[in-house]
């Protein structure tokens, strides 16, 4: 579980978010829809940006 916990502010912006599904005080979960794309762009080898 992540050290990180998320004030009412930052909930608010992370569920205006289209690909956040929900947000609790402590963790993400993101749309089935945003992983599958995540994990194809990885596999034909597009990295993440930082």
């Amino acid at each position: 579980m992540s050290k990180i916990i998320f004030n009412e502010h930052q909930r608010q912006l992370l569920e205006m978010n289209p690909n956040v599904a929900s947000v609790s005080d402590r963790a993400i979960q993101y749309r089935a829809e945003f992983k599958i794309q995540a994990v194809k762009e990885n596999l034909a080898g597009k990295g993440v940006l930082r």
